[in-house]
């Protein structure tokens, strides 16, 4: 846990200087008096504040390279409360050491919404400049191609193994001979996949190089139709027997591409070595101050988005956001926009990042390294300010993956959305809808027109006929489904919880009747939970049986929200 940091050192000197200055014109605002001539006016002397403070910033961490260039950047305790919340010790800002502690200790949880620094971006950005993770991965991927060139002898030794196993027992007396051709076919192939490998790269050096090839291709014919002509005679067993030729060569075609992909990996390899010894502390220097610059742009945007003027420096109290909030902003967003993170770049890559910037307003979208960026202090309130940021991953995914269709859909659906022109009004239309939709309609509080929350209840919210789903039960396969559910039901004794999981699995996989029962065995455990009252009653409903008691006695335990109202219209 951080503490107070020694007195401010000569790296700040400027930065006190314009907190004097700042200070001085709020007094004299404060006073309504003038004051005197030459003296900045307060927004210019706020604008020189934060931009000193981005460039004290990028000398600080530019400070921290060192020109032996080891693996990670090391900051000290000052440094790391410098660059992550613009703390040093000075009256201004000291009252926020102890908000500051409390981000400190929960920061290192881990989970599905693990909350970073800029410190740590900061290290990752030094880290891909000298590429170290870079030259790991491709050190384990060559190592991954060698251990599967090391084990394809075994491999295609007990493919031979089953192949004259098959033969034995499906050919009889003409097995030995079979054996004899597969070998003979065998002893063909490697040399003419090889020479294949060489026509396909660029052609074959003169005529005695064609005319080898095509001895072997008439060679491997005859063979072919040898081996045919003696399965021919067994069709009961041919496809079985037949298979093991194109098993063979697959493998010995496998092993050419593993060569080729070993020599590939061994020059990058080569090449990586030597770029990265043409790395220095400069280049490292020059990333590590586009990427805070990069940070100031972004912060910039959003405190024009939140209406705010920017600000990195706690100087007024005001509220930090901190990680738990955000974890808990997150879940609301996913239960109130389950697809959110259901797209081909979250299957790829994972979900994006979550950072915590020095800054004021409402969060962004920094699609260059697919991050949630959200200044450490809100405006207003945290829920708002993570969901403009994730406002901004919707549209970027529907810009990017999706060509468009959720914005399309935006404007088709609602009758005076087709009368806009303009995409940029479009999408801050939307921008401004989804947190309505989330910070005031996900709590029941009714503040859309009737087509606008029609539109985010068919298109973004959760289905009010399916059981409300826990965030790791969400978007599965049939296949992962049914693997979570045997390993939930092998637990013995099952809780209300394993019961409820197993309702909402079977329901997604038309178990209709298993849903029921272990939902109502859930109910028995637990007759209190709010979940399990909702889920009773949505499951009873979809099986056209009586929920209204269900709903009843959800409704006078929930607390108000999107679904309190989706359950009164079930008891319709």
């Amino acid at each position: 846990m951080p503490e107070a940091p020694p007195a401010a050192s000569a790296i700040y000197g400027e930065l006190i200087e314009l907190i004097n200055q700042l200070a001085l014109a709020e007094g004299f605002a404060a006073r309504k008096e003038e004051p005197p001539e030459g003296t900045s006016p307060i927004y210019e002397v706020k604008d020189k504040l934060e931009r000193k403070y981005w460039a004290t910033a990028a000398k600080m961490v530019e400070s921290v390279v060192t020109a032996d260039l080891p693996d990670n950047l090391t900051f000290s305790r000052d440094q790391e409360l410098f660059l992550n919340f613009g703390f040093f010790t000075h009256e201004s800002v000291v009252w926020s050491l102890e908000e500051v502690k409390k981000i400190y200790d929960f920061t290192q949880r881990e989970g599905f919404y693990r909350v970073k620094f800029i410190t740590d971006t900061l290290n990752a950005c030094y880290r891909q400049t000298k590429r170290v993770d870079r030259m790991k991965q491709l050190v384990k991927e060559q190592a991954g191609i060698q251990k599967s060139i090391a084990d394809h002898p075994e491999e295609l030794g007990g493919l031979r193994k089953e192949r004259d196993q098959e033969i034995r027992a499906s050919l009889g007396p003409d097995a030995p001979k079979a054996v004899a051709l597969f070998d003979k076919w065998e002893s063909l192939i490697v040399p003419y996949l090889d020479m294949e490998a060489v026509s396909r790269q660029g052609g074959f050096s003169g005529k005695e190089q064609i005319l080898k090839f095509n001895k072997l291709r008439d060679d491997l014919n005859a063979v072919r139709a040898s081996i045919s002509a003696v399965l021919n005679k067994y069709p009961e067993g041919k496809m079985g027997v037949e298979g093991f030729l194109e098993s063979i060569q697959a493998k010995h075609r496998e092993m050419q591409d593993l060569k080729l992909d070993l020599e590939m990996a061994e020059n990058k390899i080569f090449k990586e070595e030597h770029e990265v010894k043409a790395i220095n502390d400069s280049k490292c220097k020059e990333d590590l101050r586009g990427a805070v610059n990069f940070n100031k742009a972004l912060m910039t945007i959003s405190a024009r988005k939140a209406g705010i003027t920017p600000n990195a420096m706690p100087m007024k109290k005001v509220r930090f956001i901190k990680p738990d909030e955000i974890r808990a902003a997150l879940a609301h967003i996913e239960d109130y926009d389950p697809n959110v993170f259901n797209n081909r770049r979250v299957k790829k890559t994972g979900r994006p990042e979550v950072v915590l910037c020095p800054g004021t307003g409402n969060g962004v979208y920094d699609f260059v390294n697919d991050r949630l960026l959200l200044p450490t202090m809100v405006p207003r309130e945290p829920l708002e300010s993570t969901a403009a940021a994730v406002c901004m991953y919707r549209d970027d995914i529907d810009q990017q993956l999706n060509e468009r269709a959720m914005i399309s859909a935006f404007k088709r659906d609602i009758k005076e959305h087709g009368k806009i022109r303009s995409a940029i009004k479009l999408r801050q239309l939307f921008f401004k809808y989804y947190l309505i939709w989330m910070v005031k309609e996900a709590k029941g509080i009714a503040s859309l027109g009737r087509e606008e929350r029609a539109w985010f209840e068919y298109r973004i919210a959760p289905k009010k006929l399916e059981p409300r789903t826990p965030v790791e039960l969400r978007n599965l396969n049939a296949k992962d489904m049914r693997a979570i559910r045997d390993q939930v039901a092998a637990k013995s004794p099952l809780a209300g919880e394993d019961h409820q999981k197993l309702a909402i699995l079977s329901f997604h996989l038309e178990e209709k009747d298993k849903a029921l029962a272990h939902i109502m065995e859930a109910y028995k455990q637990l007759p209190t939970s709010s979940d399990v009252l909702l889920n009773v009653g949505i499951i009873h409903k979809a099986m056209n049986k009586d929920a209204k008691p269900y709903l009843q006695k959800y409704l006078t335990s929930a607390e108000q929200s999107w679904w309190t109202k989706k359950a009164q219209e079930l008891m319709r």
